[in-house]
């Protein structure tokens, strides 16, 4: 019965722990493909989330370095009227002037235009005629310079 006991722990150290050796090895191997799948994958996604966030600044920067001038007009009291012109991007505007065209029966008093600079968020107010034959819509024409003297506009349409 001894030789039996023996002969089958022979038997389990011959063939059987190399076989689990075998199985741990193999388990192990898949283990590290999918480590390594997973690896890759946060390492394709790490790239993809430093270049959305670098895009994200160099538009933040760009909309830093621009300046957006806006006009409409307001009602202050019966039969009083005045356009407000304001900045509404994030840099400063200078040399701000506004024109109406004629074809929109709206009197402009141009008292404080060509505005020297107009911080963001700021705003001015000019007063303007509307009577009987003015049209309900019309069109604001903006223009503006930036710190480097490039001009820019814009055309606001709007009703009051």
């Amino acid at each position: 019965m001894g030789d039996i006991i023996i002969e089958c722990l022979r038997n389990v150290a011959l063939y059987a722990i190399p076989i689990l050796n075998l199985l741990f090895s193999i388990l192990a191997l898949v283990k590290a493909n999918r480590i390594n799948k997973v690896e890759e994958k946060l390492r394709e996604y790490d790239i993809k989330l430093k270049e959305y966030e670098l895009e994200k600044i160099e538009k933040e920067k760009n909309l830093e370095k621009e300046a957006n001038i806006e006009a409409k007009i307001i009602k202050i009291s019966e039969g009083k009227y005045k356009i407000r012109i304001f900045n509404s991007g994030a840099a400063i505007a200078y040399n701000v002037d506004y024109d109406i065209p004629k074809e929109y029966n709206i009197i402009t008093f141009k008292e404080v235009t060509p505005f020297e600079y107009l911080e963001p968020g700021k705003s001015f107010d000019e007063h303007v005629i509307i009577h009987h034959q003015s049209s309900h819509k019309y069109l604001v024409k903006t223009t503006w310079k930036d710190r480097a003297g490039d001009v820019y506009n814009n055309e606001c349409l709007n009703a009051w």
